[in-house]
């Protein structure tokens, strides 16, 4: 069992060398920031998430700079839209998308990107292919089991390459650290908690499993 009150920086790499330490761990796939760095999110243990830069990509069209609690909070909601019977929809979900910091001059060009979007509607055809190249699947089921997968890196950041040992991890340890951790992270520790630590490892392999 992975103890976590006995040097936890032990075996974590700088990170500086983030990247490259998940591009071993990881072949094939980049870093995709779970919070944008438009939102404030910055290149740490707990914020980075491996993925298909195709994957990458279908997400920022599909979410512009929503961060994933925002993108969890709306799933079920983004999804019915996008496999309504409408041929065409407004992505009203880029209404909570914000610009952590900026001056004027981006601050504008970034608002009018934003009611752009909101004021074009989209084929809902692209937007179930966006979708399928985001989350592998049509199911909301595999789109929210993708999300904890997410949300596990935020809790574990660089210890997920070691996956077999996250699995026997004492929850009881990472609750009685719970206060010291950043508000994303207490967000993501809630939600994997909300379906049990192991029930969220055993979708995620079933998931992994069954993509093509």
């Amino acid at each position: 069992m992975v103890n976590l009150t006995v040097d936890p920086d032990k075996d974590k790499p700088k990170i500086s060398k983030l990247p490259t330490f998940y591009r071993e761990h990881f072949p094939g796939l980049r870093t995709h920031h779970l919070i944008p760095r438009s939102r404030g999110g910055s290149t740490s243990y707990f914020v980075l998430f491996p993925w298909t830069e195709k994957s990458h990509d279908a997400w920022h069209q599909l979410f512009f700079n929503m961060t994933i609690r925002e993108v969890w909070d709306r799933l079920d909601e983004i999804h019915a839209a996008i496999y309504s019977d409408s041929e065409k929809v407004i992505p009203f979900w880029i209404e909570a998308c914000t610009l952590f910091r900026a001056g004027f001059r981006r601050m504008k060009i970034f608002e009018e990107q934003k009611t752009s979007i909101l004021s074009s509607p989209v084929s809902t055809v692209k937007l179930q292919g966006l979708w399928r190249a985001c989350f592998k699947s049509e199911k909301l089921v595999d789109a929210r089991t993708l999300i904890l997968y997410m949300a596990m890196f935020m809790i574990f950041g660089s210890r997920m390459a070691d996956f077999d040992s996250i699995i026997e991890t004492d929850t009881q340890v990472l609750l009685s650290k719970i206060s010291e951790m950043k508000d994303y992270r207490r967000w993501a520790m809630s939600i994997c908690l909300n379906y049990g630590i192991n029930t969220v490892f055993s979708r995620v392999n079933e998931f992994n499993s069954s993509s093509p």
